[in-house]
């Protein structure tokens, strides 16, 4: 007999898994991402306005300990501001007042270029300076939670305990909280986005749906970061490929598809400076080296369940860029669609070729030609010297793994409403929810605390803004790329730097000095420049002492007004 009170526990269950209106889930995934956000930051910080983004140093992700400091972020707030302040020109986003002549692309430096596009446009409509990236992180939890909902919808999984824990995976997702510092690698949403569209051209006809829906999440994704560019596009590969392998259409649509693709999207980068005026190397080193450790994705670490286990793993010393933990509740789904799925998985899999192509090209790119479990070396093949510097364009290549994150975390999560009563599944979802969130809540309760506050500035402020104010331009030496610890410099130095070229771009001076990893210098001849002249007393002169490739302690421009300041000298105006 079944009694009353089962008959209403049963009742409560079919309301949880019984399938809901899009538009309800929908909400209800925003609704969830906007709950965590307003429960990690304050409210100054995401409107732009607190005291952490006066002077927003902190350790992001700088290495494995997490405890030297960048100014990643810095440098963000500097190349927006000066890309706010400066005239619409082409290319779209080429910042002219920045670097040498003819400017930097920003597309190279991490402004995340529909942010700053719409900060920019918001700014000269305005006429107020705003700062756009509270609400972008804001943003960014929110479509990672409504990507996700998408994603499980489309496998058919459209119920609120689907909805709601597919939600709380993709917002406390280890690997992704320990992006915060890289603002740009927070737009993870746009790898689950394809990965939606992977399974909607499965059931949509018309190749031009496909092409225009492909293109558009391309544009995007090219406005956000070039590593998810990249992923993206591979995913529409994967797509492609599976559509043509089971597709009888004509060759003039199989192949007129990815053409009318690659061309529309060519043209926005064209457009864009991905190519062109301002652009930098693509190349650099660090191939091999930030990279993804084999167990990365199933060992704990910054786990709030093992406290003792908060270091990341880290073979090569770089795979702090591979982490992929999928934290408890991620292990637990794997583990269990293992045990009860392996036939359905594979059967799955090998309808679709091109998918698993994919998954297996990012896996071995994230693991690279130096395989690691834990400390151990377990494979090296040799490259040549060519292809290793080719390879650098996607150095970090232990990011590659998200797809295949995704892919685990929310296939895991599909098939564990598939098995059990319904109670059972209610319950096993609770508990990968329960135990995904206390293993992150370190990660959660650590980006609240970064963000309270600022990091007090080397440099007094109140003095150093009105002289930038008083100058056409300001010109450092040594610049930036020339301060870095690479080059012999100090952290004090690259601080310094990233302090005075922020300041300027607030007050909208151009600025000798730029941030970009792949940028190109001369130190010398930047030097000598300084050392040549002609000095003009509209110009402020900072040179930084005590870094390699500073000029001689004590050199002063003739003809300027010089002082000393606590790291070297600054000129403007002319002597008395």
């Amino acid at each position: 007999m079944v009694g009353q009170g089962d008959v209403e526990r049963l009742t409560r269950c079919g309301m949880l898994l019984r399938p809901r209106p899009r538009w309800v889930l929908l909400l209800l995934s925003a609704a969830i991402g906007l709950a965590y956000v307003l429960a990690s930051f304050d409210h100054a910080f995401l409107s732009g306005t607190g005291s952490f983004w006066d002077n927003p140093l902190g350790a992001w992700l700088n290495d494995p300990a997490d405890s030297q400091i960048s100014v990643d972020l810095l440098a963000l707030l500097t190349a927006y501001f000066s890309y706010a302040h400066a005239p619409w020109a082409y290319p779209l986003f080429l910042v002219p007042t920045l670097g040498p002549p003819p400017g930097a692309s920003g597309m190279f430096l991490g402004i995340i270029p529909i942010v700053a596009l719409l900060g920019k446009m918001v700014t000269h409509l305005t006429g107020a300076m705003v700062n756009p990236y509270g609400v972008w992180v804001a943003a960014a939890f929110v479509l990672n939670a409504v990507c996700a909902t998408l994603v499980m919808i489309e496998l058919g999984e459209a119920s609120l305990i689907a909805c709601v824990a597919a939600s709380v995976l993709a917002i406390s997702s280890p690997q992704f909280l320990h992006r915060f510092g890289h603002m740009e690698l927070l737009g993870q949403f746009v790898v689950v986005a394809a990965l939606w569209l992977y399974l909607r051209d499965r059931v949509t006809a018309g190749w031009r749906t496909i092409a225009l829906r492909w293109t558009a999440l391309l544009a995007v994704t090219s406005w956000i970061g070039v590593y998810l560019f990249v992923m993206v596009g591979l995913v529409y590969g994967a797509s492609w490929l599976d559509r043509w392998r089971r597709s009888a259409g004509r060759p003039w649509v199989r192949w007129g598809e990815p053409l009318c693709v690659a061309v529309t999207v060519l043209a926005v980068l064209i457009f864009s400076g991905y190519l062109g005026v301002g652009q930098s190397k693509p190349w650099g080193w660090g191939f091999g080296y930030f990279s993804m450790n084999l167990a990365s994705p199933f060992w704990p670490q910054r786990s709030g369940l093992f406290p003792t286990m908060w270091p990341i793993v880290a073979g090569t010393g770089g795979q702090y860029e591979g982490f992929n933990y999928l934290g408890a509740g991620g292990v637990l789904l794997f583990v269990l669609a293992l045990v009860r799925d392996r036939a359905g998985i594979v059967a799955w899999l090998r309808a679709r070729r091109g998918f698993v192509a994919l998954l297996v090209f990012c896996t071995l790119f994230a693991l690279s030609n130096r395989i690691y479990f834990f400390n151990w070396l377990v494979l090296n093949y040799n490259f040549s010297d060519y292809l290793t510097s080719a390879l650098g364009i996607f150095r970090s290549s232990g990011r590659f793994f998200w797809p295949v994150y995704y892919v685990m975390l929310l296939g895991g999560l599909a098939l564990a409403l598939r098995h059990g009563s319904a109670t059972a599944r209610i319950a096993t979802l609770g508990l990968v929810c329960v135990l995904q969130l206390i293993d992150t809540e370190p990660l959660r309760a650590r980006m609240g605390t970064l963000t309270e506050a600022g990091a007090p500035m080397s440099i007094a402020r109140s003095e150093w803004l009105p002289r930038l104010e008083r100058a056409r331009r300001i010109v450092i030496t040594p610049t930036y790329l020339c301060t870095g610890r690479a080059l012999g410099g100090t952290v004090k130095g690259e601080q310094i730097n990233m302090e005075l070229s922020m300041l300027a771009s607030i007050v909208g001076r151009p600025n000798n000095s730029i941030y970009n990893p792949r940028g190109r210098a001369d130190c010398g001849a930047e030097a000598n420049e300084v050392l040549r002249g002609p000095w003009q007393d509209d110009v402020l002169y900072v040179m930084i002492a005590d870094v390699k490739g500073s000029l001689d302690p004590g050199f002063r421009p003739p003809g300027l007004h010089c002082e000393a300041f606590s790291s070297g000298e600054w000129c403007l105006g002319r002597a008395n």
